[in-house]
């Protein structure tokens, strides 16, 4: 369906979100060691942003092995840990819903897409909690290369949703069409956000999504990063350097690829601090954490 068909809900839906004024975004000071990663299809290696399925098995075994207990994005960002008993939190989250993250195979789960390697490695290990964030995209993609629906087979996309909420993981925003972000006016940038909500809301009436994801890492301007604010309580960008809290609402996150699955677990700290650019500004700010 076409961007403009929304019009006529996106009203009644974005009535239901209510806005967060800027100021009113939490801040919070979180260790700067804890990693955040993000993936995007699992497959065959040689294919561009994919790892192997036992790539990341050998990712989780080198997080539960090092004394590390993964919460979702929004726990990370209010500091919830409760859940991993006091170990060191760390995050994993799939970004675009591809086919490969969640696939069924009539009514079995693909044990080889990312949830059935998750929820196989929680049977296998009870004591350590595992969890994710899924940033979701709504609308099928340009490139028919990509995929269809959200994870990749229609008419499956409210049951693959609600099998992710029954079992404790997160649903985030990827924006309606995984449009970048980057040169919107923030009309642009509202009316996105608003029919990503109608889409999302047809599949969770009411599952309230407090986490967004840029699409390709782009932000906007600072005027159309307000519009996010309205919407999202927390963001992540992309760029590899997860970036210190205390001045911002969002952090960076490590991509994990074939080449640097395991040198990314766990993270090297060095002694001195690191200064690295934040994508799409001039400014730069102080990093402890080099993950690669």
């Amino acid at each position: 369906m076409r961007l403009g068909a929304f019009i006529s809900a996106v009203a009644i839906v974005a009535s239901l979100h209510a806005p967060l004024k800027a100021q009113e975004v939490p801040v919070y000071d979180i260790p700067e060691t804890n990693p955040v990663y993000f993936f995007h299809r699992i497959g065959d290696p040689q294919e561009q942003f994919t790892i192997s399925p036992e790539q990341l098995r050998e990712h989780l075994d080198c997080l539960r092995e090092n004394g590390y207990g993964l919460v979702t994005f929004k726990e990370y960002m209010t500091q919830e840990f409760s859940a991993i008993e006091g170990k060191r939190p760390a995050v994993l989250t799939f970004d675009d819903a591809w086919l490969s993250q969640f696939r069924y195979r009539g009514s079995t789960i693909d044990p080889d897409s990312a949830i059935g390697i998750l929820e196989s490695y929680k049977q296998q290990y009870p004591d350590f909690r595992v969890t994710a964030t899924f940033f979701v995209s709504t609308a099928p993609s340009r490139n028919p290369a990509w995929h269809d629906a959200v994870f990749g087979q229609r008419g499956k996309e409210a049951l693959k949703l609600e099998y992710l909420i029954g079992n404790g993981y997160e649903i985030g925003a990827h924006g309606y069409d995984h449009e970048s972000m980057r040169g919107m006016t923030p009309g642009q940038v509202r009316e996105n956000l608003e029919c990503f909500l109608t889409v999302m809301d047809r599949y969770l009436p009411g599952y309230p999504i407090e986490s967004f994801a840029y699409p390709y890492g782009f932000y906007p301007s600072p005027e159309g990063d307000a519009v996010v604010k309205e919407f999202f309580s927390y963001s992540a960008g992309v760029w590899g350097i997860p970036a210190p809290l205390g001045r911002q609402w969002r952090v960076q996150r490590i991509e994990i690829t074939p080449d640097n699955h395991l040198d990314a677990c766990p993270p090297k700290i060095l002694d001195e601090p690191v200064l690295e650019p934040v994508p799409g500004s001039s400014s730069q700010l102080p990093f402890r954490e080099k993950p690669f």
